[in-house]
């Protein structure tokens, strides 16, 4: 059997790994545009601060797949699939497969702004813009550098930068930093520890046109003018898709495509993994993207499972960020205020002189966590397990009882009332 997997990112990376453990004797190979092995964009700020060299941004050597017996086209765009012949087409030529595993991963928003195509502009999402803003910023001491988008990567992008002596300036077009991550209090701290950091923050803010004489010199918002040397772009990411949708794959509404529990999609024997797709997420029970790291690990660990014939069912995706400043932490799970519209949510806060968190519950269940301080929650882990088993908070009180009746040690979950 031969399991072709079109995507070298995490989850196809790992779609393949699994394959291969799962199933020695088949053959398995792994076609993708990038030239280079596994890396990790989540710590390119950690290259541009120095903090790490360039090959440690690399999770896997050539050696790692000659080793697993994965063989590997790369710098190979998929021209077509045809499902029905099961065969992809690339400029080599075909390539049949048995099975095939989708992970074409996703692609950096970039929003129509006037002037965006300027040079020195620049969306951190693969090697190529990586070693482009490099080769910028290595022309300036202290380059002026105006981020778009106030999310975890662009607050650590804009923390990492500053701590280089670089200028960073943080604009965001909603009402706080880190929007879709923290309420507008626990924001506001957020905020405050970002413009300790020497960084400049403006929220409720609209960039609307980047202008240079082919580099760009000036970002103009709708409330001021920024000079300017480099631009990042940090408004988010979109699923790729575009190849499942021409070879007949569904998708759903938020732009994903649709796989069932076991990463299937409508299409026999083909199945889908990572940033493209979108699954179940577990605090709401709809149907979302979840364009996260260990979100995507897991899911191609489901896909090479049963790619191979090995069942393994996905739980759905619980949504985890937590941004380093730092000087502490800012991060969440679940949903923010806003996300439960009239619904009748409990909101719980514990503040202690290192931590501020925040919980959510909705019809007695954990639904969402917030927090900012100098250390992390304590007890995270064992809240962000509540908030996945979906069990009610009186069923908790319930087993804690049962298990100081039979003598068990039974630690309170911090933060949680009356457990």
């Amino acid at each position: 059997m031969h399991v072709v997997v079109v995507g070298s990112g995490v989850a196809g990376d790992t779609a393949a790994v699994t394959a291969r453990a799962q199933a020695p004797e088949v053959e398995l190979t792994i076609v993708s545009e990038e030239k280079h092995p596994l890396y990790s964009a989540c710590i390119f700020g950690h290259f541009l601060s120095g903090d790490i060299r360039r090959p440690q941004l690399f999770l896997r050597t050539e050696e790692d797949y000659r080793r697993m017996a994965i063989a590997r086209v790369l710098g190979a765009p998929v021209i077509s699939v045809d499902s029905s012949r099961r065969v992809v087409t690339l400029e080599q030529g075909e390539l049949p497969y048995d099975r095939l595993v989708l992970a074409t991963g996703s692609r950096a928003i970039v929003p129509n702004i006037a002037g965006c195509a300027q040079r020195g502009v620049f969306a951190l999402k693969s090697m190529a813009d990586l070693d482009g803003l490099a080769d910028s910023l290595a022309r300036y001491p202290a380059a002026r550098i105006v981020i778009v988008g106030s999310g975890p990567v662009g607050c650590e992008l804009a923390l990492r930068l500053a701590s280089q002596g670089h200028h960073a300036c943080l604009v965001e077009r909603l009402d706080r930093v880190m929007p879709r991550l923290l309420d507008r209090d626990l924001a506001a701290e957020a905020q405050a520890a970002l413009e300790d950091r020497g960084i400049e923050v403006y929220v409720g803010e609209e960039v609307e046109e980047v202008a240079g004489s082919g580099m760009v010199e000036t970002v103009r918002t709708n409330k001021r003018e920024l000079p300017c040397d480099v631009m990042c772009l940090a408004v988010g990411m979109r699923p790729r898709t575009e190849l499942a949708q021409a070879m007949g794959v569904a998708c759903g509404k938020r732009g994903g495509i649709l796989v069932d529990d076991f990463m299937r999609t409508n299409l026999d024997g083909v199945y889908a993994c990572g940033d493209c797709i979108e699954t179940q997420e577990v605090a709401s029970g709809e149907a979302r993207l979840s364009l996260l790291w260990h979100t995507a690990k897991w899911q191609g660990d489901v896909a090479g499972s049963n790619s191979v014939g090995v069942p393994r069912r996905y739980p759905g995706s619980l949504n985890f960020a937590v941004v380093d400043m730092l000087s502490g932490w800012a991060g969440s799970s679940g949903h923010v205020r806003e996300d439960f519209g009239a619904e009748e949510v409990e909101i719980h806060d514990r503040r202690t002189s290192d931590c501020w968190l925040r919980l959510f519950l909705l019809e007695d269940r954990l639904s969402g966590i917030q927090f900012v301080g100098r250390s992390l929650p304590r007890q995270l882990g064992r809240l962000l397990g509540v908030m996945r088993s979906r069990v009610r908070l009186g069923e908790l009180r319930a087993i804690q009882e049962i298990s100081l009746a039979a003598g068990a040690a039974c630690r309170p979950l911090g933060g949680l009332p009356g457990v």
